[in-house]
């Protein structure tokens, strides 16, 4: 598919669903990996229904990553930014100017970016945050040897990074080459104020509420690509098969509290561990400032047997429950939701 930008029609409903999402992060702080494979900010909202999920679910993203995306780039300006979607995710391009490349070459990098890239499994980690961002957190994986990179980018004049926070979440602002001279970075985040620089290093972390407490692992990140002229393909070669996450079920939420062990095992459709941690007394309603209610992250991330358990141990649905339901296309759960009301 070859793809040269987002029309009119689509950029005003973007940025509806951007603002919507920039709304829960701060509120419900679901971690962004999460929040954007499941909702599927970055498109039109899914209303058919998605009777095997997360199953089909995973089975589209895989399909659409095998598709990958094509961008002409040939008409591509220097300190120009181009915005697309991969994924249904939001992804910038952006092709360097001479004093980009004059600040790259000085290797002059903030003290709060993982210049050595230590934290990059970290970051992809923090990426994978359920079922539904499983593909992306692979695609992620394969950019390894792009990320670790210099200039986090394969050819200097162009790199090509997520287009959202990995601080807070919320959808980033790219500056016009003129701004991001006179304020020294490109890329701005206006949920915390995080600022990002043209390689995608953090240079600010951010001081507004909404900043994740883990901002350690807060470049930008970056997905597989590579250039066949002046056409850039989003994704992996048809030859180059998904990494396997090196990330096991204790990495990803075998410890803490019997809570947080509920809404990780609710997150990756783990039917036995969510009974597990009911049984060990998890808080089955949990109050939107400490985090995701098992329920949400269920809806987000479980089939409707852990989503039917949860209701049936006393879950109460949020203000966003059937909201996100009727996003991901779960007519069954928006059903379960209504009975429960």
């Amino acid at each position: 598919m070859l793809h040269s930008g987002l029309d009119a029609g689509s950029t005003v409903g973007v940025t509806k669903m951007k603002n919507r999402l920039s709304v829960l992060l701060r509120r419900y702080k679901w971690p962004i990996g999460a929040l954007l494979g499941a909702m599927a900010v970055f498109a039109v909202p899914r209303f058919m229904n998605e009777p095997n999920f997360p199953e089909d679910y995973i089975a589209a993203e895989l399909a659409a990553a095998a598709r990958g995306l094509t961008v002409d780039i040939s008409s591509l300006r220097e300190g120009e930014v181009r915005l697309v979607a991969f994924l249904k995710r939001p992804v910038y391009i952006y092709r360097r100017t001479a004093v980009d490349a004059a600040v790259l070459a000085s290797g002059t990098i903030s003290a709060n970016s993982d210049e050595e890239n230590s934290r990059f499994l970290a970051s992809v980690m923090k990426e994978y945050n359920s079922t539904t961002s499983v593909v992306w957190a692979q695609l992620l994986l394969a950019a390894k040897p792009i990320a670790l990179q210099p200039s986090r980018s394969l050819d200097t004049a162009v790199v090509v990074l997520g287009g959202w926070s990995p601080v807070s979440g919320c959808t980033l602002t790219a500056m016009s080459p003129a701004e991001g001279a006179s304020k020294g970075y490109r890329f701005f985040d206006p949920c915390t104020r995080a600022t990002f620089d043209t390689e995608g290093r953090i240079q600010f972390k951010g001081s507004r509420v909404g900043a994740s407490a883990d901002s350690s692992t807060a470049d930008m990140s970056v997905p597989p690509y590579w250039f066949e002229g002046q056409l850039l393909r989003i994704g992996l070669p048809a030859e180059v098969p998904l990494p396997v996450l090196p990330f096991s079920k204790a990495d990803r939420y075998g410890s803490g509290t019997s809570t947080d062990r509920l809404v990780g095992a609710a997150r990756f459709n783990d039917l036995a561990a969510v009974r597990e941690a009911l049984d060990a007394g998890a808080a089955i309603n949990i109050s939107p400032l400490e985090g995701v209610s098992p329920l949400d992250a269920a809806i987000g991330g479980s089939s409707t047997d852990v989503v039917r358990l949860l209701l049936q141990r006393g879950a109460s649905p949020t203000a966003v429950s059937e909201g996100l339901a009727r996003y991901l296309g779960r007519s069954d759960v928006v059903k379960l939701l209504q009975r429960a009301r």
